[in-house]
């Protein structure tokens, strides 16, 4: 089955769609809050999952990882130590008594052996309950993987022998061709069964061939191909298998038989409970672990995804869809509702730029840079101003204060042209402001200092003194207008 990939990023497998818009969204356009569906970021109609067997990386495409699980120290350490107690149980006589069943090999060397077997055959059925939780390479062994739940060998093998008294009754019942025809399905079912064992832990659930019929169908075609795989693994372990035969000792060929049957199953083991992962919404099954979008490729450098909020993400979408009204609309919200949001604030000035709103853009401008002064983002508040008057000549902060701040900044960053621009015309603007004795005195003397102007600079001094004879920078004013004059004299 074709990947179904989110429209807005192609790499990336899609979660959700609009049936509305006809557009596939992933995890990251798109964030749920609450149990019920999330609505579309355009026409706000619900969304339709696509399910997470869209979102997780089909089983058939980690062939690769499923062959390297055995080896990872965890089930490595395992293998060897149980194909090493094989050895020494080998050793006694009378121990080579076995059964086989698919990839089930049951080992009776004697009651010595049995614990053994148990260990194994619980640490298999671990590893398939840790992939299907979502865990996708071994967690660390401890005594509970071996030990606990030990019921749930038990029912398994009260399962293979349920199937069994299944195909002596059709034997009775229906001869020899109908033993096989019932004996075909059976094998078939027996991975569904044991993966429904797995999820349920019940017995009951595993023989009912509804149960086992019904996760079939919702896996679909990949239970066909799980099943096709699993056929091959087992001629490739009886291949191993025949090669070592008969050119080691009996206890040694024992021994590799162990190691090998025990790597074979647990390469089937991950693999089903992975098809478990891969379809646990489908199967109404939870998961541990976070649903992942091809986690091995997520947080490279290349990624195609940037991490941003939910609603700018919306926004982004917005935009892309032509719908810059409604992008503006949600930005303004997104700042009402969290001021401290910078990105927001931002993307909303680029937006109106290129929307050509030039009172919204004013607007938005004032409040920002008013927000990074009251935070004491004196910089970033000048960086933001030198970016609106790039698109608005006219442009000035809102509040006298906030002019003085950021004209004092630029003269001291060596940028008086912007310090005059920012000051020009303060005693106008806010006749009322009681500083501007203080911001005429640092005009004039960049006018003398910077640009060697001083019959200008003595203008603004001489204003300074009549229009503000008795504040109290008046002494100031009048010492630096002797200056002045001195300089201008000689």
């Amino acid at each position: 089955m074709a990947v179904v990939t989110c429209k807005y990023h192609p790499q990336i497998p899609a979660r959700w769609r609009c049936e509305s818009c006809q557009i596939n969204y992933c995890p990251s356009c798109i964030t749920v809050n609450g149990q019920r569906a999330p609505d579309c970021p355009i026409c706000k109609s619900e969304l339709t999952s696509l399910g997470s067997a869209n979102l997780i990386k089909p089983f058939w495409t980690r062939l690769r990882e499923f062959f390297l699980y055995p080896l990872h120290p965890a089930p490595l350490m395992v293998m060897f130590g149980l194909s090493v107690i094989a050895f020494l149980i080998a050793q006694i006589p009378g121990w080579f008594i076995q059964t086989d069943f698919l990839l089930w090999r049951v080992h009776r060397y004697d009651l010595f052996s049995l614990p053994f077997v148990f260990v194994y055959l619980k640490y298999a059925q671990s590893v398939l309950e840790d992939t299907a939780h979502g865990h996708l390479k071994p967690t660390p062994l401890s005594s509970e993987k071996l030990t606990e739940n030990g019921m749930i060998i038990v029912k398994m093998m009260l399962l293979f022998f349920a199937f069994s008294l299944i195909q002596f009754a059709t034997l009775d019942l229906f001869g020899q061709f109908g033993k096989h025809i019932v004996q075909i399905i059976l094998v078939f079912a027996t991975p569904a069964a044991i993966m429904v064992l797995a999820m349920e832990d019940k017995l009951a659930s595993a023989i009912n061939p509804a149960t086992v019929g019904s996760l079939m169908l919702r896996i679909g075609a990949p239970y066909l191909l799980l099943f096709a795989l699993i056929y091959f693994l087992i001629q490739a372990k009886n291949f191993m298998i025949g090669m070592v035969s008969g050119v080691f000792s009996p206890a040694l060929t024992i021994a590799f038989f162990e190691f090998f049957s025990m790597y074979f199953y647990l390469i089937v083991a991950n693999m089903m409970g992975y098809l478990l992962y891969q379809h646990h919404e489908e199967l109404g099954f939870s998961i541990d672990v976070e649903v992942e979008v091809y986690p091995e490729k997520k947080k490279t450098k290349t990624s195609p995804v940037q991490e941003v909020s939910p609603e700018l993400r919306a926004v982004e979408i917005l935009i892309h869809e032509g719908k810059t009204e409604e992008a503006v609309r949600q930005l303004q919200g997104v700042i009402r509702n969290s001021p401290t949001d910078l990105e927001a604030r931002e993307r909303l000035l680029k937006l109106l730029r290129l929307t050509g709103d030039m009172a919204a853009f004013r607007e938005q401008g004032q409040s920002y840079i008013s927000y990074l002064i009251s935070d004491n983002k004196y910089a970033q508040a000048a960086k933001v101003y030198q970016g609106c008057i790039e698109f608005d000549k006219t442009f000035k902060p809102e509040k006298a204060g906030e002019r003085v701040e950021l004209g004092k900044l630029f003269r001291h960053n060596g940028q008086p042209k912007l310090a005059m621009a920012i000051l020009n015309n303060l005693h106008k603007d806010f006749p009322n402001y009681d500083n501007v004795p203080q911001a005429y005195l640092m005009v004039a003397q960049m006018l003398c200092e910077q640009f060697n102007e001083d019959a200008r600079a003595k203008q603004v001094l001489k204003f300074v003194l009549e229009n503000y004879p008795s504040h109290p920078m008046t002494e100031a004013v009048r010492d630096y207008l002797k200056i002045v004059e001195d300089v201008s004299n000689r």
